[in-house]
């Protein structure tokens, strides 16, 4: 797929979330290594497609190739201006700067992936706790959507333990 292929599929699904009713839509920025022309364009493409579905926030993520640390997403959140927001992944990023990396992009966060991990059923309360705490620490007032991707296949218990955690930070 090329990129003007992906960016028109793009806005086909965003005029899909305006005739619903969505206030905002996530979009990756992309999957290439996050050189500065790549922040660059993914930036331009974002903003027109921000600038032609102007009832739909658009809300990147701190996902895939092009934004692996914080340093990417604040250079691509600045080259779009204020047009797009983002969402914050508390589980995307992992490694002992991941803290630090969670809590430069934190005060920009519009909205929430509330994601914990899992070892063998068991939440990883000290990683997500710490996470959240960075999250409420930067005045996070906004949603959080409770995400459980783990290999366990009552997601539900482990939406409730996750719920359980974020009640203990956020009150």
């Amino acid at each position: 797929a090329t990129a003007d292929g992906a960016e028109a599929w793009i806005g086909g699904w965003l005029e899909t979330a305006a005739t619903l009713g969505a206030r905002r839509a996530r979009v990756c920025a992309g999957r290439s290594a996050p050189a500065a022309d790549r922040l660059q364009e993914s930036a331009e493409r974002l903003v027109r497609l921000a600038a032609s579905h102007p009832g739909v926030r658009i809300v990147t993520e701190n996902w895939m190739e092009l934004l692996p640390d914080a340093d990417a997403v604040l250079a691509l959140l600045d080259a779009t201006g204020e047009t797009v927001g983002l969402m914050i992944d508390l589980g995307n990023w992992s490694g002992p700067g991941k803290f630090q990396e969670l809590a430069r992009i934190a005060p920009f966060a519009e909205t929430c992936h509330a994601k914990c991990r899992f070892r063998d059923s068991v939440p990883d309360r000290q990683d997500f706790t710490a996470a959240l705490r960075v999250l409420k620490e930067a005045g996070y007032d906004g949603p959080l959507a409770l995400i459980y991707d783990g290999r366990d296949d009552d997601e539900w218990t482990a939406l409730d333990a996750e719920f359980e955690i974020v009640r203990s930070v956020f009150g």
